[in-house]
């Protein structure tokens, strides 16, 4: 669990960050992971997902606009 919880967080806020985390909490990864797992599917999860469907739509509409050029 804490090797599955520390390559979450590694991934979600960086190595410095996640470091930071998890001295924090001295290694206690039930209680790290009941605690900062909320602010990342309510927080982080939508913000990506959000601009992904920017990315997405910018993406389209350069390709839409590029096949009325030709």
């Amino acid at each position: 669990l804490g090797k599955a919880v520390c390559d979450m967080f590694e991934a979600v806020f960086g190595t410095e960050n996640a470091k930071t985390i998890i001295e924090f909490y001295e290694n206690r990864y039930i209680e790290m992971t009941q605690e900062v797992l909320p602010f990342i599917t309510t927080v982080i999860i939508p913000k990506i997902t959000e601009i992904n469907k920017e990315n997405r739509a910018r993406i389209k509409k350069k390709y839409v606009n590029r096949l009325t050029r030709k």
